[in-house]
C-alpha cells in the first residue's frame, strides 16, 4: 500500500506467488503428523499397556517369590521341629550313590560335617556288628521297597548311637530303576535306653512276683473276683495253677474263702471303693488240699478307662506263721504277765538310742504311783536315784553298756510317790544291738527289798549289840569294884540304845529301897538329889517296860520330869535280878517323847541287866573275900 506525505493511501501494489505445492506438502506434513500422533498414540498405549502388564508379571512374581520364601522359611520350621535327621541320596545308572543333601541334625548325631558325609563315608560310620543289616537293608532300597531299619552309628568322637532309618525310593518308571532314595534318620538311643530299662523293670518284676512268698493278682469286682492275672505264687499259696483261677476256669477265688470271712472280705473292699482308698485285711482260705491258710491281703480299686469296669489289683500272702507267731506270742506273755504277777515284780524296756523308757503298771505302783502316772523316759528313773547312789549306779550302768561288765545288777534308792527312800534291786540285759555292736534295748526288773534291807538292818543292828554285849560282858567280868562295874553299865547302855540319861540304882536292903547312885547324862550333884524309890512301888513281875510321860510316875519318882527339865521324856525300866531278888534298877531315858523302843531292845537291855547283876554280885562277893581274909 502507497501513501501520500499525508498518510492518505494512494494505491496498493502486490504480487502473486503459487503455493500449490506448499500447500500440498504442508497437508501432506499435517497428514504426516496426524499419521505419527495416531502411531505414537497407539504406541504409547501398547507400551502402557506392556509397562502395565510387566509390572502385574513382577508383582505376581514378587508375589510368588514373597510365598516361596514363606514356603522354604515354613518348610525349614517344619524341618527343624522335626526331630529327625533328612537326606536325600541320588543312585547313578552305574549304581554308584551320591548324598545330594542331608540336614537337621546330621552333623549333631555323627559329629561329621556334610561335606565329610558321603555315602561310603556313612556306611563306615555304621557299627561293625550292623553292616549286614544295611547290606541286607540296601538290596530292598534297590528292588524298590520303603524299608524302616535301627542300627548303631559310631560318631566322631567314638560314642555309639542308636538310630531308625526310614528311607524311600522313587522308582522310574522309564529307566525301570530306583534313581533316588528319601529318608529320615530319628536317633532312638534314648528310646533304646529306656526301652531296655523297661525289659528289665519287667523282668526283675515278674521275677519278684514269681519268687515273693504270694500272690500278685488282677480281678474283675465281682462276686467272684473273677482272676484276669495270677501270678505264680498263686501255686504255693492256694495249691493251684494260675491258669485254674483266671477266668474261674476250674474254681473261683472267691470260693476259697472262709465261709465265715466273705462278707467281712466284700464289705471291708466295698468300703475302701467308695472312699477311694486302698484296702488291707487279714481272713482264711481253704487250700486244694483243703488246709486252712491265714492270708493278708493288700489292694487298690482301678479303672482304666471312664467306662470300663472297676478292676481290683494287690497281693496277698501267706500269715499263717505269723499267726501261729502272734498266739503263742500272747500265750508266752500271759505267762509271763502270771510270772510277773506272781514274782511281784517291776518290768521296764529301755531303747537307749531315743531314751525310751517302758514302766509296767508294777513298776510304778510299786512307788506309790498309779498306772500310767510316770513319764516314760529314762530321766525318770534317773532323777529318782538317791543322790548317794546315783553316781555309783549310773557308773555300773555305763560299765555294762560298754561290755565292761557281763551282767547288770544293783542296789539302790529310789524316791516313792510319798517323798520316801525306797530299796530296789535291778537286774538288766541287753536284749538287741545295731550292725555296729552297739546297745539298741535293754529290759530288766524291779524287787522291792525293803524288807530285806529292814531285815539286813536289823542283822547288823542284832550282831551290834550281841557284839556291844559281849564287850559289856568282857568290861564287867573284868572288873571287881562296884563304882567301876556302874560306870561301865552307863556308859555302855547310852551307847547301845542311843538315850540321854541313864540312872542306876541299887537295892538298900536295911531301907527297902532302890536308891539312885551313879548315873551319865546329869551332874553327880542333881543325881544325889533323886529320892529313893520304895521297892514296894516296883512291879517286879515285869523285868522291863516303859514309861512315856514322867507325870504319870509314881511320886517317889515323879521328880524325875523336873530333874530333866522335860515333861515328855520316855524311859526304858529294867530290874537287875539275881537269884529271883531285886539287886538295882537301869533307868535309860531319852528327851524325844516320839522315840519307841523295839522288842529287841527290851531284850538287849534285859541282858545287860543281867550282866550286871552278877558282876555285882561278884563284886560283893569279891569284896566279902578280901574283908574276911586274915591280914
Amino acid at each position: 500500500m502507497l501513501f501520500e506525505t499525508d498518510n492518505v493511501p494512494l494505491g496498493i501494489i502486490g504480487a502473486m506467488i503459487d503455493i500449490t505445492e506448499q500447500k500440498r506438502i504442508e497437508q501432506t506434513l499435517r497428514d504426516t503428523q496426524e499419521h505419527l500422533e495416531e502411531r505414537i498414540h497407539e504406541r504409547t498405549a501398547e507400551m502402557i499397556n506392556t509397562v502395565k502388564q510387566l509390572f502385574r508379571e513382577i508383582t505376581e512374581r514378587r508375589a510368588i517369590e514373597k510365598e516361596l520364601r514363606h514356603a522354604e522359611e515354613r518348610h525349614r520350621h517344619m524341618i527343624e521341629l522335626i526331630s529327625d535327621s533328612i537326606y536325600s541320596v541320588a543312585i547313578h545308572p552305574d549304581g554308584s550313590f551320591e548324598l545330594e543333601w542331608g540336614m537337621n541334625g546330621l552333623t549333631q548325631l555323627t559329629g561329621y560335617t556334610l561335606d565329610e558325609i558321603g555315602v561310603e563315608e556313612w556306611v563306615k560310620l555304621v557299627h561293625p556288628d550292623d553292616q549286614a543289616i544295611i547290606a541286607k537293608r540296601t538290596a530292598r532300597f534297590m528292588a524298590g521297597e520303603t524299608v524302616e531299619t535301627e542300627y548303631r552309628l559310631v560318631g566322631k568322637t567314638g560314642d555309639i548311637r542308636w538310630v531308625r532309618d526310614l528311607g524311600q525310593p522313587v522308582w522310574d518308571h522309564e529307566q525301570q530303576r530306583v534313581i533316588r532314595l528319601y529318608g529320615s534318620i530319628k536317633d532312638i538311643t534314648s528310646y533304646r535306653q529306656t526301652r531296655k530299662a523297661l525289659q528289665e523293670s519287667e523282668r526283675m518284676l515278674s521275677t519278684l512276683m514269681n519268687n515273693l512268698p504270694g500272690m500278685a493278682y488282677r480281678c474283675r469286682y465281682d462276686a467272684d473276683w473273677t482272676m484276669e492275672f495270677v501270678s505264680e505264687g498263686c501255686l504255693a499259696l492256694t495249691g493251684y495253677q494260675p491258669a485254674d483261677l483266671i477266668h474261674n476256669a476250674t474254681i473261683a477265688y472267691a470260693s476259697l474263702i472262709h465261709p465265715s470271712d466273705r462278707q467281712s472280705v466284700h464289705h471291708a473292699v466295698r468300703k475302701a471303693l467308695a472312699n477311694h482308698e486302698a484296702f488291707e485285711f487279714r481272713y482264711r482260705i481253704h487250700t486244694i488240699e483243703h488246709q486252712q491258710r491265714w492270708v493278708w491281703e493288700r489292694g487298690v480299686g482301678v479303672v482304666h478307662e471312664p467306662t470300663a469296669p472297676v478292676l481290683l489289683e494287690g497281693f496277698v500272702i501267706d500269715i499263717t506263721a505269723s499267726i501261729q507267731a502272734e498266739a503263742s506270742l500272747r500265750q508266752s506273755e500271759e505267762q509271763l504277765r502270771l510270772v510277773i504277777n506272781a514274782t511281784n515284780d517291776g518290768i521296764w524296756d529301755w531303747s537307749i538310742q531315743t531314751g525310751y523308757l517302758y514302766l509296767s503298771p508294777r513298776w510304778q505302783t510299786m512307788l506309790g504311783y498309779e498306772p500310767g502316772e510316770l513319764p516314760g523316759h529314762e530321766s525318770t528313773w534317773r532323777n529318782a536315784l538317791h543322790p548317794n547312789d546315783r553316781h555309783r549306779v549310773l557308773q555300773l550302768v555305763q560299765e555294762y553298756l560298754e561290755q565292761h561288765r557281763d551282767f547288770y545288777q544293783a542296789e539302790f534308792r529310789l524316791r516313792n510317790k510319798a517323798g520316801d527312800w525306797q530299796w530296789i534291786l535291778a537286774r538288766g540285759k541287753i536284749v538287741e544291738w545295731d550292725a555296729e555292736d552297739r546297745p539298741l534295748r535293754m529290759i530288766g526288773t524291779h524287787t522291792d527289798i525293803r524288807e530285806q534291807k529292814q531285815a539286813e538292818i536289823q542283822i547288823r543292828k542284832h550282831a551290834a549289840r550281841a557284839e556291844a554285849l559281849a564287850r559289856v560282858a568282857g568290861r564287867l567280868n573284868a572288873q571287881v569294884d562296884l563304882p567301876s562295874i556302874l560306870r561301865t553299865i552307863c556308859e555302855e547302855t547310852r551307847q547301845l540304845l542311843q538315850t540321854d540319861i541313864v540312872l542306876i540304882g541299887l537295892y538298900q536292903a536295911d531301907h527297902d529301897h532302890i536308891a539312885i547312885v551313879d548315873g551319865i547324862g546329869l551332874p553327880a550333884e542333881t543325881i544325889a538329889t533323886i529320892d529313893p524309890i520304895p521297892l514296894w512301888l516296883i512291879n517286879q513281875q515285869t523285868p522291863v517296860w516303859v514309861f512315856t510321860d514322867t507325870r504319870q510316875f509314881p511320886a517317889a519318882i515323879s521328880r524325875i520330869d523336873r530333874i530333866a527339865q522335860s515333861a515328855t521324856c520316855t524311859m526304858l525300866w529294867s530290874l537287875m535280878i539275881r537269884d529271883h531278888d531285886v539287886v538295882g534298877v537301869i533307868a535309860n531315858i531319852t528327851l524325844d517323847a516320839t522315840r519307841t523302843f523295839s522288842q529287841e531292845e527290851h531284850r538287849w537291855i534285859k541282858g545287860i541287866a543281867d550282866q550286871a547283876a552278877q558282876a555285882m554280885s561278884n563284886a560283893r562277893l569279891f569284896d566279902t573275900i578280901e574283908k574276911n581274909a586274915p591280914c
